[in-house]
């Protein structure tokens, strides 16, 4: 009776927290319901699954006592080297699943995504709303990007290629060539180029820091009538810092201060702070590679002076799928 009235409270106060999200995208509240499974209904379901175990084999000790006598002495005198065997497979198997720096299992070659920005604080910046489209290929010594951004205000183009001397386990360094071009509805173009050196250090199920420092060309072409093009060219640096934390076997837990994003590149003093939540699925609910992501963004104006404020903040919501 009490856990009946327990679960009762408990889907009332999900569809009160659904509820409250009506105004969040649909992939956001499917992400809750998948954090909610997790840490919640899998230990449910497992102690249920342990109850029914221990009902079944009560019952079949009572119903066959003599051929179950014999088999427990089967199993006392098996051989313990078939329990090592099986151990150093086990070992091997999980070995070679371990993750890669941006949590990718090692034999996963692309990765496609889609991603959904929503401005809840709209700042100079004319965008609501945007949508993004990002393909990855991964190998040993080699990486490649390239995504198409659309909004209202400009559609964005990003390619990016790294070389990778150094790619084991622990560490990762990579060094990157980034062209991004953004094309200003009826205003002109702007171009981006950005050569970097990246790191990254892993701690093995338990924890991720990533750092990238780079330098910046920018140039906007601006096509004025009956007159000579307009450009303007200026250059910057990059730097970004982020740390992620394996809070659970599938869930990751980030966050970190960028002065780039990948679909925009304002000059060095206008940086973005963000927390990030990701779900990997490893095949036990969901298609193994399967991932959601849910990101919260704060775009600031001139953060290393007394004047900085923030210009905008942004939710985003990811879904994607290694193969």
């Amino acid at each position: 009776m009490l856990c009946s009235i327990a679960k009762l409270l408990l889907c009332k106060k999900i569809v009160r927290i659904i509820n409250q999200c009506a105004k969040i995208p649909f992939i956001s509240v499917l992400f809750l319901l998948l954090l909610y499974y997790s840490f919640i209904q899998q230990s449910l379901f497992g102690n249920g699954a342990a109850v029914i175990g221990n009902e079944s084999t009560l019952m079949n000790n009572i119903q066959h006592p003599q051929r179950n006598k014999e088999e427990a002495a089967a199993d006392a005198h098996a051989p313990i080297a078939n329990v090592s065997s099986h151990r150093s497979e086990t070992a091997a198997i999980e070995g070679k699943q371990a993750l890669r720096p941006n949590g990718t299992p090692p034999n996963k070659m692309f990765d496609i995504s889609a991603a959904a920005y929503f401005t809840i604080k709209k700042g100079l910046e004319p965008n609501i709303f945007y949508f993004d489209i990002v393909g990855k290929y991964f190998s040993r010594f080699a990486e490649a990007v390239a995504g198409i951004q659309i909004t209202s205000a400009n559609t964005d183009i990003v390619a990016k290629v790294m070389y990778i001397p150094l790619n084991n386990p622990r560490h990762k360094i990579g060094l990157s060539t980034t062209y991004h071009l953004s094309s200003l509805y009826n205003i002109g173009f702007i171009h981006d180029f950005l050569a970097s050196f990246e790191y990254t250090r892993i701690i093995p199920d338990s924890f991720i820091f990533f750092m990238q420092m780079g330098y910046m060309h920018q140039w906007g072409r601006v096509p004025v009538p009956h007159r000579r093009t307009i450009v303007i060219g200026q250059p910057s640096m990059t730097l970004a810092l982020h740390f992620t934390g394996i809070i659970k076997r599938e869930w990751f837990l980030g966050g970190g201060l960028s002065s780039y994003e990948i679909f925009r590149y304002p000059v060095f003093a206008n940086p973005s702070i963000s927390i990030d939540l990701y779900y990997r699925s490893q095949g036990l609910h969901l298609p193994k590679g399967f991932y959601l992501g849910l990101e919260g963004i704060l775009r600031y104006s001139d953060l290393f002076t007394f004047s900085g404020y923030v210009a905008n903040a942004v939710i985003k919501s990811v879904i994607g799928m290694e193969l």
